[in-house]
């Protein structure tokens, strides 16, 4: 299945904010020869161009992946971390990292934590606060980690393997959005537009939208696409109404707003006409589509929308578990009908002229 091994290699490599050049060999192997142009901006997003005409999309998906960075050596050898956004204390104790030297070395860890014999009742009740973790190299001093090539300020990734589950499921540390990157390569290598199309592996999602704004603001478009995860409500202790509804296996979602919990202040709202060329080209070839409102975080979309004088975009996104948990799961045949869906949007009829 081509979409699971081109998966697999885009999540096998890291790339946390701001240091995503990883995430570009892959693509860039990928989509020579199938493009009109690739190149990489001054912010490091990389652009695929294809197609011509009068009318522009921008179809955008993050190349980076929650993650770490270096914030402070410690005496005796141990690392203080900061994160590079949306990752849940919870999840981090215990993980392997590969923390990434400016002299090219990558040196391989661990997050420590005090050990459960040594904790009191109330201390085993508790979540360990990013404040209570360190990050153990085997140094046993400050000039042993310094001789390693590390350094405050250097990335540190979490080591998780890429698996295949049973049924059609997998499993991955940056689904999100390794997904959508996938999604967009294939589409791109498939199709024959009847549009110009930007396709734009952006940078810096993760810590505000960056790669997206200076990208959509650089090309102009007349439209934008965001392919996205989105968190699902069909496991033990979510709820129906955090993720409207949204099931792995029931094909992709079209997200129709997002934003600040409570308020959705800060995100997005999907533009009529998008949303019309979206809902009638899924209808017309058969694919089944979800309806999504995402409280609690936002995506490229709401960049690409406020860019200049306005573009009009919506956000299309790939059902995904445990969002930013090192261990997402996703089902292959939502991946698949969310391809095929960009392939069919960029054959069609442009929405606005």
């Amino acid at each position: 299945m081509e979409i699971l091994s081109l998966l697999r290699k885009l999540c096998e490599v890291d790339g946390v904010p701001g240091y995503e050049e990883a995430v570009d060999d892959v693509v860039w192997e990928e989509l020579e020869g199938f493009v009109d142009e690739l190149y990489v901006d001054k912010m490091g997003n990389l652009v695929a161009v294809k197609g011509e005409g009068d009318f522009s999309l921008m179809v955008s998906a993050h190349k980076d992946e929650v993650g770490l960075i270096v914030t402070h050596v410690e005496e005796k050898g141990f690392l203080r971390f900061a994160k590079l956004d949306g990752i849940p204390d919870h999840v981090l104790p215990s993980k392997r990292v590969r923390i990434y030297t400016r002299s090219g070395s990558v040196v391989s860890g661990v997050i420590g934590l005090k050990s459960a014999h040594l904790m009191t009742e109330d201390e085993r009740k508790q979540v360990l606060s990013i404040d209570k973790l360190f990050i153990d190299v085997g140094a046993s001093s400050r000039e042993e980690v310094y001789a390693l090539g590390i350094r405050e300020g250097d990335p540190v990734a979490v080591d998780a393997p890429f698996l295949e589950l049973p049924n059609g499921f997998v499993c991955a540390k940056a689904l999100d959005d390794r997904a959508g990157c996938a999604a967009l390569i294939q589409a791109l290598k498939s199709s024959e537009p009847r549009m110009r199309v930007y396709g734009v592996f952006t940078v810096q999602e993760e810590v505000g939208l960056r790669g997206a704004v200076t990208s959509a603001y650089s090309l102009m478009p007349d439209a934008g696409i965001a392919l996205e995860t989105m968190p699902t409500s069909d496991h033990p202790e979510a709820k129906p109404e955090e993720s409207s509804s949204v099931e792995l296996g029931k094909g992709p979602a079209l997200v129709v707003a997002d934003g600040r919990r409570g308020s959705l202040s800060r995100g997005y709202i999907i533009h009529p006409k998008m949303r019309t060329w979206v809902e009638e080209t899924a209808s017309k070839r058969g694919i089944s589509l979800q309806k999504a409102i995402l409280e609690g975080g936002t995506t490229d979309a709401t960049a690409i929308q406020t860019t200049r004088g306005g573009v009009p975009s919506c956000v299309i996104a790939a059902p995904a578990r445990y969002m930013h948990s090192f261990s997402e799961v996703l089902k292959l045949s939502d991946l698949e009908q969310m391809t095929e869906l960009l392939r069919a949007l960029l054959e069609s009829k442009p929405p606005f002229k």
